[in-house]
């Protein structure tokens, strides 16, 4: 029914951008909608991709006095490829320093800003909520909400990176490569305090080099990762816990805004030292592996990415050392299922500079990070938990893994303390305490605030 609803949605905001009939546009991000079913006091239009459905999902269940429905980012994509010329280019990190395609620009905001109208008349809609600022597509939506008094927040869903390379690195890579500009939103919530820091350097950066003022340092909050709470308040576990999973990586993404790979004369040599370490480190995963075939080695990468091709190459080159056409049976390369979903089947972990290592903290499995601290001078941060010695246990070759793996571990009290402080330095949150009420309680205080709030309860 779901997939059918989708077809029908898709289809009428097709016919409706190409007819230039917003109604019928609205009528069909309705149809394809994820609509929450619960009561609430407001309703929120949710623009969503990847993970951030499991914010949302958190949100929805964990929450206070809002329901979300999400519609994704892609079909609004759609909807602004259909304003630009064939073979348009918009890169997002020049989006607000591009003169071109301004008529284009402006006719897509006033169409959206028609659209945004009707799915707040037709629905109740108190707000709209995107989980980046850097989409093209969103862009000129949050200008259109701001231009007819609907509130447009975002939660965003990146931002945790290593904290010591965050205003310095992080900043200047984020500026060239991804987005630099204003950010029109009623609040900006982010994952912690230096996610925020660097943010608000962003803005008041912006505003220095353009005179264009950004989003001020009050509107960007710390609040925490929603989708933590679906982890939080359920970490069961299998009876066995006889898996190891390994979160693929690959240097050019874990170290991708890190001075030593951004600088044009280091770059290069940096990334061939650490491919060739990459190279040992999956090496042993494939002879732990072979060594152990009762033991399931699952792999887990998002699908279509360039470092899921990455990591099969690596696996497969490893894999031929021990005379195999294929992988091991015990290898199960995974794109769907969810880390939490993985984790609770682990006993180890193998993870580094992902979210994917504070939901492994949280599960209470043991983390390996794979070491590369002999690539960096002495004592720099590369690692998310470069501050939490006690957490950071790393891998170099078969006989760590194995070490890892057979000796018995049982958390003691410096390990626990360490990681309650490093889940509440990384997502304002201790193990057991959720973020979902607290920010439902922000939006629903700036909703109540707002004359133009529409209830969900007024709307029906």
């Amino acid at each position: 029914m779901r997939a059918v609803r989708h077809r029908i949605g898709h289809f009428l905001v097709r016919s409706g951008t190409r007819l230039g009939r917003p109604e019928l546009v609205a009528r069909g991000l309705l149809t394809m909608a994820g609509v929450a079913q619960r009561d609430a006091s407001f309703r929120i239009l949710t623009i969503t991709k990847d993970v951030f459905e499991d914010d949302v999902a958190a949100l929805n269940r964990y929450g206070e006095e809002i329901a979300f429905d999400i519609i994704q980012i892609g079909v609004l994509k759609e909807i602004f490829n259909a304003f630009m010329p064939d073979g348009f280019d918009m890169p997002s990190n020049t989006y607000h320093l591009d003169g071109r395609y301004r008529d284009e620009k402006l006719a897509y905001r006033a169409f959206m800003r028609e659209v945004i109208g009707h799915l707040a008349g037709q629905h109740g809609y108190a707000a709209v909520i995107c989980c980046n600022f850097s989409y093209v597509a969103a862009q000129e939506i949050s200008l259109a909400c701001r231009e007819i008094d609907i509130p447009y927040f975002v939660i965003y869903r990146e931002g945790v990176v290593q904290p010591h390379r965050a205003v310095d690195e992080k900043l200047p890579y984020h500026k060239k490569k991804v987005f630099f500009g204003p950010i029109h939103a009623r609040k900006i919530f982010m994952a912690n305090a230096y996610a925020a820091r660097w943010i608000d350097q962003m803005q008041r950066d912006y505003e220095h080099e353009f005179g264009v003022a950004g989003a001020p340092t009050r509107d960007i909050v710390p609040v925490g990762i929603p989708r933590l709470d679906l982890v939080r308040a359920d970490r069961t576990v299998g009876t066995k816990r006889r898996g190891l999973t390994l979160f693929g990586y690959e240097p050019r993404v874990s170290f991708e805004y890190f001075r030593e790979v951004t600088d044009p004369e280091t770059g290069p040599a940096f990334l061939e030292r650490a491919n060739a370490l990459a190279v040992r480190h999956y090496e042993a995963i494939v002879d732990f592996a072979v060594a152990h075939p009762e033991v399931t080695v699952t792999v887990k990468t998002k699908p279509t990415s360039k470092t899921a091709i990455y990591v099969g190459d690596m696996l497969q080159r490893a894999a031929t050392r021990h005379g195999l056409d294929s992988l091991p049976t015990n290898v199960n390369l995974q794109t769907t299922d969810t880390p939490t979903a993985l984790l609770r089947e682990s006993r180890l972990a193998i993870a580094v500079n992902s979210t994917t290592v504070i939901e492994s903290l949280l599960m209470g499995v043991r983390v390996l990070t794979p070491d590369f601290g002999g690539l960096f001078e002495s004592g720099a941060p590369w690692s998310f938990l470069h501050d939490f010695p006690e957490l950071s246990e790393s891998f170099d070759s078969l006989e760590d893994i194995e070490r890892a793996w057979c000796e018995a571990w049982t958390p003691d009290d410096a390990y626990r303390d360490a990681r309650e402080r490093c889940l509440e330095f990384f997502t304002l949150h201790k193990a057991d305490e959720l973020t979902s009420p607290r920010l439902t309680r922000l939006l629903a205080a700036e909703l109540s605030r707002a004359p133009q709030a529409r209830s969900a309860a007024a709307a029906e």
